[in-house]
């Protein structure tokens, strides 16, 4: 179930790849990359859906949300 992959990668997945620490350090780099495709896209970020396939930890994802994606998947 979606609830049972989540406390699984919360408490084996990122512990044992410190997967918290390392998308935390790069978080500004996600938030960039968000709007660097809208630049290289031409398009609004309110008219975009990105597709994170396999994204396991989704710094990326709430980067591009927080950026003003109209919707993230991953």
């Amino acid at each position: 179930t979606p609830e049972y992959l989540a406390e699984y990668y919360q408490k084996q997945y990122t512990r044992s790849h410190q997967q918290d620490t390392i998308q935390a350090e790069a978080r500004q780099y996600y938030r960039g990359h968000a709007a660097d495709l809208l630049q290289r896209l031409g398009m609004q970020a309110a008219d975009c859906v990105i597709v994170d396939y396999g994204c396991s930890y989704p710094v990326f994802l709430q980067e591009a949300k927080a950026s003003g994606y109209r919707r993230v998947v991953g």
